[in-house]
């Protein structure tokens, strides 16, 4: 059990760590007529998971704020020292 979760969990690592050298085989080719369209589907990659990641963060945040707006409620700030 515990060696198919550790295997696959290891085997994903292994794939996204292996996705990054794409950019070295693209930046060697930079001479070719090919590396600006590698190069705009980089980037649109790289600004899509931090928009991604950014939306998944700040979500339940929002989300939070507005049921706490149309409630009436508001909260508490809380104390850091006693």
């Amino acid at each position: 059990m515990y060696v198919s979760v550790y295997g696959y969990g290891s085997l994903a690592v292994l794939i996204i760590s292996l996705s990054s050298l794409i950019g070295l085989f693209v930046v060697k080719f930079r001479h070719t007529a090919g590396y600006k369209y590698a190069m705009c589907a980089m980037l649109g990659l790289a600004v899509g998971a931090l928009v991604g990641d950014a939306l998944l963060h700040l979500g339940p945040q929002v989300q939070l704020s507005v049921v706490f707006f149309f409630s009436g409620r508001t909260v508490q700030p809380r104390r850091l020292h006693a």
